[in-house]
């Protein structure tokens, strides 16, 4: 210790022999831990109270966020599944047999008289693969590179329209009509359409059959006179 100048030398053991130096000791440790973690400890406790708000809200927005795209991904379903049932019935109630093929050949839409017209099994065209329809297709048609050569033309020009007619082994005719199927003035795909018009030109031929037959008549009756 110093006091006024002066030195004095106090043994180390004298100090700790010192009735009251433990609890002394011990208070002014106690006192300094204190004010060293008391600070530390409330800094620790607002940080904990502050992650863990943080947390709350990161984890409420993301769960927010998640039910917002599940009502979004759910409406857009509900209206697409709208708007398929849509064209299923209108595919549906018309006379021709109709098939929507997109921008890859891949068929995305067809009504049940076209499968009936081309004889196509339910299971190829769940495959929804353009050329093995097609085998089934040309196995029927009386020219079926006619009908290959005309509808590569068709898709090398995608605002390009069409009216064809299709004769078949069986004797029937049919009018293939084909044109682009758009979205905004995008071309997305194509639309064909197949009309069964064997009667229609059998009853042509009769018709004209009977022209000719009558004329003939008319003449032999002018020859007679």
């Amino acid at each position: 210790l110093g006091v006024i100048g002066l030195s004095v030398n106090i043994p180390v053991l004298s100090v700790l022999g010192f009735p009251g130096w433990n609890l002394t000791y011990l208070h002014s440790h106690k006192e300094v831990t204190k004010k060293i973690t008391g600070p530390l400890t409330r800094t620790v406790g607002l940080s904990a109270v502050i992650l863990f708000v943080c947390f709350g809200l990161i984890v409420f927005f993301l769960f927010r966020k998640a039910d917002t795209e599940i009502i979004q991904r759910k409406k857009a379903e509900q209206e697409q599944k709208l708007s398929l049932s849509k064209l299923e019935a209108t595919l549906e109630s018309t006379a021709d047999g109709i098939v929507v093929v997109d921008k890859d050949k891949k068929i995305i839409a067809s009504n049940e008289l076209f499968a009936k017209m081309w004889k196509i099994p339910a299971n190829i065209l769940e495959i929804r693969d353009v050329e093995k329809v097609r085998t089934y297709i040309l196995d029927q048609l009386i020219n079926p590179d006619d009908f290959i050569e005309k509808t590569k033309k068709i898709y090398a020009d995608p605002e390009a329209k069409s009216l064809e007619i299709l004769h078949f082994k069986d004797g029937r005719i049919m009018e293939r009509y084909s044109q682009p199927q758009k979205l905004d003035d995008q071309v997305i795909g194509r639309v064909w359409s197949f009309r069964d018009i064997t009667e229609r030109v059998l009853a042509e031929k009769k018709r004209e059959s009977l022209i000719v037959d009558l004329k003939k008549a008319l003449d032999e009756v002018k020859s007679l006179q």
